[in-house]
């Protein structure tokens, strides 16, 4: 499809007039797959207007992944990441995909920033970027796994990842700067655990404290309704 759209043939012009088919009878091209023999390199440098094109095409006859594919090999990283944003297209298999076409168009990096710069309340961002940190590990690359971790304040996540990198790295700077921040990072992790716990705990005192109030507030009108009752036998005796 993108061949036909981009370098001519038979597919070009979809939206032109006078071809005497209307566009419910056209027949909608293959969509694009990761076997297609189309290639995979960055798509050369294309006018606005073939690239309007191609758009109208895939949004018409294609999948949202095709799209997103389009878009990554045309450079329009942040239009890539807006879309996967907008549609269901933000779960753990399709941003796995789209980080793994990325690395391949030598796009990860601006990728992952479209992703950072766009604010985090709003709709889909938080969740779709931990399922980016799920896929980005899984696509071992943990310099921009940790860039994710850290907009998510995972200081866990951020000091296992800063010792895997200490793991990898290639010169004493790089290896003493990492195990340092995963000292950093895991030491604020186990602060972070203990100040759960005392919270925790002090909550659960908390429970305690005020159910044996009420645990003694009951026996109290207990005993002062017995005393009455005694009191009153009492009266009745006497009067016997």
């Amino acid at each position: 499809l993108l061949e036909r759209v981009i370098w001519g043939g038979e597919g070009k012009g979809g939206r032109q007039e006078g071809d005497g088919h209307d566009q419910a009878s056209r027949q909608p091209p293959s969509p694009i797959s990761s076997s297609s023999s189309t290639s995979t390199t960055s798509l050369p440098p294309l006018s606005a207007e073939k690239t309007a094109e191609c758009v109208y095409y895939l949004s018409t006859y294609g999948h949202t992944s095709d799209l997103v594919v389009f878009y990554l090999r045309s450079g329009s990283v942040h239009e890539a990441v807006q879309l996967l944003l907008s549609t269901n297209g933000t779960s753990l298999p399709s941003l796995r995909e789209a980080a793994s076409k990325a690395i391949e168009y030598g796009k990860l990096e601006a990728f992952v920033d479209a992703f950072l710069s766009t604010p985090i309340h709003k709709k889909n961002v938080k969740r779709s970027l931990r399922y980016l940190g799920s896929a980005l590990g899984a696509l071992k690359q943990d310099y921009y796994l940790y860039k994710v971790q850290s907009a998510l304040t995972d200081v866990l996540g951020m000091g296992l990842t800063s010792f895997a990198m200490f793991e990898h790295a290639t010169s004493f700077a790089s290896a003493s700067k990492w195990i340092g921040e995963s000292k950093r990072c895991l030491d604020e992790a186990l602060l972070r655990c203990q100040r759960l716990s005392l919270s925790t705990r002090g909550d659960m005192e908390g429970e305690v404290e005020r159910g044996g109030r009420r645990g003694g507030s009951g026996k109290g009108e207990e005993e002062g309704e017995e005393e009455e009752e005694g009191g009153e036998e009492e009266e009745g005796i006497g009067c016997a």
